[in-house]
């Protein structure tokens, strides 16, 4: 009667550790999730379906493949490190790098931990990801929303800000010169009002790429708001950025800005330049002295560039 029991009890028990199993696969094999495991050479020996399908192809022609083939190739140095790491203590990591797929390259969060044998030792690992591509693409469409302006697609004040301090501490530490400028449009009130607004937007986009091409690959162009513009100018004194600046005056009085119906008009800009050189390294003055030197050259008559109180 006992060995019945236990007869009983053992069939019961092996009945339902094949049930957790199959129900376990079940659920890795229906998962969202992409889940593998390679050898310690690096090679698949299990992929789960949703794995497959981001590759667009079954298992068995991936079985045996290597995990960096459709690593993107600026990110294979990278995934082979972390993979490094898995052979060491605690044999975990956690990363994101870019893949090549069927829809294209992807961006992938993965969760990679060692399995050991009953003796302790490591057989092979495990790795779980998930395709976070649209979620940071949303992200750093945000974070591009948040530090640009639309309508340019040039840096705006919050980038201004946050790179201005980091120049400064460069330009103090190692005993550099920077400079800003700030300009303005002259008069630019009358073509909003004469040929409206579209126009008016037109103009400000010209005048982005005009900047872009009169000033150096590295100098910071910044939209502050409607016609104000800010340029922040590493390694250059106070000498240099008023050629600069004056190359750029003269290079926006010389063009032709075409509008609607393609009709052409002719612009100046006003520009008010400080520099480390005359007012030290205070960001407040670095920001400020500009915008004041801006409005005496609008005072003085326009179209012109001021360096300092005249």
């Amino acid at each position: 009667m006992m060995a019945k029991l236990h007869a009983s009890t053992d069939h019961n028990s092996n009945l339902n550790h094949r049930q957790q199993d199959n129900d376990f696969r079940s659920m890795i094999e229906n998962s969202l999730d992409l889940i593998i495991k390679v050898n310690l050479s690096g090679h698949y020996t299990y992929v789960n379906p949703a794995f497959c399908a981001l590759y667009g192809t079954n298992a068995e022609d991936l079985l045996g493949r290597h995990y960096s083939d459709d690593v993107h190739e600026d990110d294979r140095a990278m995934v082979d490190e972390f993979f490094s790491k898995l052979l060491a203590p605690p044999h975990t990591v956690s990363f994101i790098h870019r893949e090549n797929t069927v829809l294209g390259v992807r961006r992938l969060e993965w969760t990679g931990k060692g399995i050991m044998n009953a003796q302790g030792e490591l057989v092979e690992f495990v790795g779980i990801a998930r395709d976070v591509t649209d979620r940071l693409d949303l992200i750093d469409k945000l974070a591009e929303q948040a530090y640009h302006d639309e309508l340019t697609g040039l840096a705006n004040r919050r980038f201004l800000t946050q790179q201005a301090h980091l120049e400064l501490e460069r330009a103090q530490r190692y005993q550099r010169p920077l400079s800003l400028f700030i300009l303005d449009i002259d008069h630019f009130k009358i073509v909003n009002d004469h040929y409206g607004h579209p126009s008016g937007d037109i103009v400000l986009k010209q005048l982005s790429l005009l900047m872009k091409d009169a000033l150096r690959e590295h100098d910071l162009i910044v939209r502050i708001g409607g016609e104000e513009f800010a340029v922040l100018l590493p390694e250059a004194d106070l000498a240099g950025a008023i050629v600069i600046a004056e190359r750029l005056r003269e290079a926006v009085a010389h063009h032709a800005f075409e509008i609607l119906h393609g009709l052409r008009i002719s612009l100046t800009i006003s520009i008010g330049v400080a520099s480390t050189s005359d007012i030290a390294h205070d960001f407040e003055k670095l920001m400020q002295e500009p915008d004041v030197r801006l409005y005496r050259a609008k005072s003085l008559g326009r179209n012109q560039v001021v360096p300092a109180q005249t």
